[in-house]
C-alpha cells in the first residue's frame, strides 16, 4: 500500500507525540515525592551572622527537613536558630521552629507553604526512624537513615501524601489553610469575589502557582 506525503506525516506526528507523552511520564514518575525539587541544586545557606554557604540542596517533606550533599553523602542543616534564609533555584525558604517555610509572595498578604508529606505503605502511614549526630563546629548535622529516606527515590511499594500546610500573613499574624473554606474564612468581607476568582480561574490550593496567583488578588482586592 503506498501512502501520500500527507498521511506519512501524520503517523509521524502521531508517533512523535506518543513519544512525548511518554516521556513526560517518565519524568513525572522520576520526580521524587517526597523532595521538593527533583534532583538537588545549587543553592544558597545565608546565615544570621552575614556568612553565605555553597552547596546542593533539596527539601525532604517527609522529614521536614533541608538537605544538602556533601562528599557523597547527605546531610541535614542543623542548629536552625542560626540560619536567616536558604535559596534554592530562586525559592526562599526560611526556618521556623525545626522546619523551614517556603516564602512563595511577599506582599502585604504574604504567602508561605509549609511543604510536608507522608509516607504510606499498602495504604497505612509509617514512621521513620533518624539518628542525629550534632557538632559544634559547623551548622550542619550529619543524618543517618536506616530506611532510605534520603535517597531520591523510594522502593516502589511505598508513595508519599501531600500533607502541605499554607500560610497566610497579614497585619504581623500568620494564619494557616489547607482548603477552600478554610481559606475564605481568612478574607470574610471577599469571600463571595474570591469564590468567583476561583472559580473562573480553576484554582487548585494543592498547586504552588495557583496559590499564588491567588494570594496576589488577594492583595488587589484588598487594596
Amino acid at each position: 500500500m503506498h501512502m501520500n506525503h500527507f498521511q506519512i506525516s501524520l503517523i509521524a506526528l502521531v508517533i512523535f507525540s506518543y513519544s512525548n507523552l511518554g516521556l513526560i511520564a517518565q519524568e513525572d514518575k522520576e520526580h521524587p515525592p517526597h523532595y521538593v525539587f527533583p534532583t538537588f541544586i545549587k543553592g544558597s545557606v545565608i546565615m544570621k551572622n552575614g556568612n553565605t554557604n555553597h552547596s546542593l540542596l533539596n527539601y525532604n517533606t517527609v522529614t521536614q527537613e533541608m538537605i544538602f550533599e556533601q562528599n557523597g553523602k547527605r546531610l541535614a542543616l542543623d542548629k536552625l536558630k542560626t540560619i536567616d534564609t536558604v535559596i534554592i533555584s530562586d525559592r526562599k525558604f526560611i526556618p521556623v521552629g525545626n522546619v523551614f517555610y517556603e516564602v512563595a509572595h511577599m506582599a502585604p498578604i504574604s504567602l508561605y507553604i509549609q511543604h510536608k508529606g507522608e509516607i504510606t505503605n499498602e495504604g497505612r502511614p509509617i514512621g521513620y526512624g533518624t539518628t542525629r549526630q550534632t557538632t559544634s563546629s559547623t551548622s550542619f548535622s550529619k543524618l543517618t537513615t536506616e530506611d532510605g529516606l534520603y535517597d531520591l527515590k523510594l522502593p516502589d511499594a511505598y508513595y508519599v501524601t501531600n500533607t502541605s500546610i499554607n500560610w497566610i500573613k497579614m497585619d504581623g499574624s500568620m494564619v494557616k489553610f489547607v482548603n477552600r473554606r478554610q481559606f475564605l474564612k481568612i478574607f470574610p468581607d471577599q469571600e463571595n469575589e474570591l469564590k468567583q476568582f476561583i472559580k473562573e480561574h480553576k484554582i487548585d490550593l494543592k498547586v504552588r502557582e495557583d496559590l499564588i496567583t491567588l494570594v496576589k488578588y488577594c492583595n488587589e482586592v484588598m487594596q
